[in-house]
């Protein structure tokens, strides 16, 4: 049987200190029957010059199959993704790699040993490393995530908000093409992808380390501090943002999924509920609840 091929796909914003990894990571790649896209979604920084720099340098056995692109303003998640997946993307199969992860050299080789038809995604367990890519110790439960997509509802994957590992994601095109592109609010698609997946077939996930995963620990995306206000108030700014864009993607995605009329009036409810939160930030609410949470706390 012919190998699929594959299209890895390295996608950065504001990404210069940690590319070239990823890039490297990319070159090293043991698989043969793929082609490498670098994207920068419009970084202000050094990423797309150092990208630009390392392809042009490069003379090992991907160099055929190399596409480069630099958006001419930023595009956000959404609409990068739609341009990527969808447009660029010539492959069976999409490997995803962020701009400041770093994928072991066999880990397109191994992913492609359960590309099956009935396979929507397949994704792995990371080593957790840190800005200088020191290994962070941690303990990981995406067991309990995984036995839910396995064994649950589509409706408990959306309901509870169980996620594929996003940065580690092998994505059947096949699945993509059948719900088609993202509406361009998200800012989030691994929940997306984990009921658009449990509807197409199987959702496979490796119990091996094919990347290193790298954690920001004082970025806001990870930082889940809520002890300062301005964290507290990033936090749920983005969840609700988060909330309300996934229910929109279900609403369009619902002509395929042909959910329960009453799981979308609950749907319909919790939405309601996230767009007042969103409304209301800057109102001083938020202001009283965290002083109010602290407050209980501290009384434990």
């Amino acid at each position: 049987m012919s190998k699929p091929f594959v299209s890895f796909i390295v996608m950065a914003y504001q990404a210069e200190k940690f590319i070239q990894e990823a890039i490297d990571g990319a070159f090293a790649q043991t698989y043969d029957n793929m082609e490498i896209i670098f994207s920068d979604d419009a970084s202000t920084d050094n990423t797309f010059n150092i990208i630009e720099t390392a392809v042009k340098n490069y003379t090992g056995k991907h160099k055929a199959n190399i596409t480069i692109n630099c958006n001419e303003k930023n595009m956000g998640i959404g609409a990068h993704l739609n341009k990527l997946w969808w447009q660029m993307a010539k492959g069976d199969w999409i490997v995803v790699s962020a701009g400041d992860d770093v994928s072991l050299p066999n880990r397109v080789e191994r992913l492609m040993e359960f590309a099956k038809d009935d396979v929507g995604i397949i994704h792995h367990y990371s080593h957790l490393i840190d800005k200088d890519s020191n290994i962070i110790p941690h303990t990981d439960t995406y067991h309990i995530n995984q036995k839910i997509l396995e064994e649950g509802t589509i409706e408990d994957v959306i309901r509870k908000g169980i996620c594929v590992r996003g940065g580690t994601m092998c994505i059947n095109k096949k699945m993509l093409n059948l719900f088609g592109t993202f509406n361009t609010d998200i800012i989030n698609e691994d929940i997306i992808l984990a009921y658009r997946a449990k509807y197409f077939g199987k959702i496979i996930h490796l119990d091996e380390k094919l990347m290193s995963y790298r954690e920001h620990l004082n970025s806001i995306s990870y930082n889940f501090n809520t002890s300062s206000y301005s964290n507290y108030v990033k936090i749920k700014s983005r969840n609700s943002r988060n909330a309300i864009s996934i229910y929109h993607q279900v609403l369009k995605d619902d002509k395929i999924l042909k959910l329960n009329r009453s799981f979308l009036e609950e749907l319909k409810l919790k939405n309601l509920q996230n767009r007042i939160d969103f409304f209301l930030f800057g109102s001083g609410k938020f202001y009283r609840e965290f002083i109010l949470e602290k407050s209980f706390a501290k009384n434990l």
